[in-house]
């Protein structure tokens, strides 16, 4: 499950001194805290830590502007710790040492919010699923030709099993002559009559030409690897 950004960041604070909520996460050289965060795009990106803290507790930070530690401790992230402030201004203080009173009593620091709890997944109603899904979750009593398993019966067909009747019925199709074996030529196209017909001993039937051509083709292998 994938933790919100509060998740993430509250945990990786401490109470520091004056006060201070100090980010015990990663920092920069520069002793700002950095902290990961996924933009609108989908993108991972970093921000500092502070200014993370001051857009989800204060305000948005216009564009353009700085977050000023007003504590001077870079590691803070403590919102009455932090002022907006612009990229001049900010330097201004920087350069003339601005000092304000702050409260240095030990706030509570906020509790990372509890993750959601996955909910279950409702089992759909019968009488709203479809026939495929009816047979997953109740299997089936009888063929889609309506023989009952427990009258006719299984078979194996291949990894999957049929219907013991519907494969009688097939077979007895093909014996008769309606289904397979009633073709009047080969697949190459040779007539199934006269001298050209072989009938095999099981009753199948072979076509006399493609049985000497496989035949001819098993000798000039054999020879050609005799002579090779």
């Amino acid at each position: 499950m994938t933790q919100t950004e509060a998740q993430r960041f509250w945990p990786r604070i401490k109470q520091g001194d004056n006060g201070c909520w100090e980010w015990t996460g990663q920092c920069r050289a520069n002793g700002y805290g950095s902290f990961a965060v996924r933009v609108s795009d989908g993108r991972w990106t970093t921000t500092t830590a502070h200014r993370w803290s001051y857009a989800e507790q204060v305000a948005p930070i216009p564009p353009g502007y700085e977050v000023d530690h007003l504590c001077k401790n870079r590691a803070c992230v403590r919102p009455d710790h932090l002022e907006a402030v612009t990229l001049q201004e900010n330097r201004r203080r920087r350069d003339r040492g601005h000092v304000v009173e702050l409260d240095c009593s030990q706030a509570t620091i906020p509790v990372a919010p509890a993750p959601p709890v996955p909910q279950q997944r409702k089992r759909p109603s019968r009488s709203f699923i479809g026939p495929r899904l009816r047979r997953q979750l109740a299997p089936a009593t009888a063929c889609k030709n309506g023989h009952e398993y427990a009258v006719f019966g299984k078979v194996k067909n291949g990894k999957n099993e049929t219907c013991a009747e519907c494969r009688r019925i097939q077979y007895a199709a093909k014996r008769k002559g309606t289904g397979h074996g009633t073709e009047t030529h080969c697949p190459k196209g040779h007539p199934y009559s006269g001298d050209n017909l072989y009938l095999r001993p099981n009753g199948g039937r072979e076509c006399r030409t493609c049985v000497y051509a496989r035949n001819r083709a098993a000798y000039n292998r054999r020879k050609a690897a005799r002579e090779g």
